[in-house]
């Protein structure tokens, strides 16, 4: 019975940090939006200077392998390729929603 009480405990108090964070990571994406807007205007900056902090704004491509292509170019399947996939790491993830 002590034991269940202190899981009940943990998990509401885990559930409330999370709530609070999803609430705050709202709020960053927000305004690194509105950051990232300004940086477009005609004369917006890629850097902006707070009291404590800097915000710098840059550009990034994610690029991906499109297979029948590669596959079509090269002969070389896609489950040819997976034989070369390494899992640099494994990690248990835990997940939490509000009842």
């Amino acid at each position: 019975m002590k034991n269940d009480l202190i899981i009940s405990t943990l998990v509401d108090t885990l559930g409330d940090i999370d709530k609070r964070i999803k609430e705050l990571q709202a709020h960053e994406k927000q305004i690194k939006d509105q950051l990232k807007d300004m940086a477009t205007l005609p004369d917006g900056k890629k850097t902006y200077i707070g009291q404590a902090y800097v915000a710098t704004i840059s550009s990034r491509t994610n690029y991906a392998i499109n297979f029948a292509t590669l596959e079509a170019d090269t002969g070389l399947t896609e489950k040819a390729l997976k034989a070369y996939k390494t899992i640099p790491s494994t990690s248990l993830v835990c997940g939490v929603d509000a009842i």
